[in-house]
């Protein structure tokens, strides 16, 4: 059988996301994004009709980089207060 290539635009965050994640797991993204679609396919995953899966995404990665980025001022000013 021929494979065919899908094309999908993605922000740049999200991509970075996707990639991360994709390499924590040691899979290449085409093999997520296929598995995803067969399970679509076969009425194992729905899609909401609300907020886009990428909105949502992004939405996740900003709550990350702020929960990062507040822990990481907590571990100066606990560095700060015992120099």
């Amino acid at each position: 059988m021929e494979e065919r290539r899908i094309t999908v635009r993605v922000s740049e965050a999200f991509h970075k996301a996707v990639r991360v994640k994709a390499a924590e797991l040691g899979r290449p993204i085409s093999d997520i994004v296929r598995k995803l679609l067969t399970l679509w396919l076969v009425g194992k995953a729905r899609i909401d009709d609300g907020e886009s899966l990428e909105e949502r995404a992004s939405a996740a990665i900003d709550e990350g980089r702020r929960r990062v980025g507040s822990e990481f001022a907590e571990l100066l000013e606990v560095k700060t207060e015992k120099d």
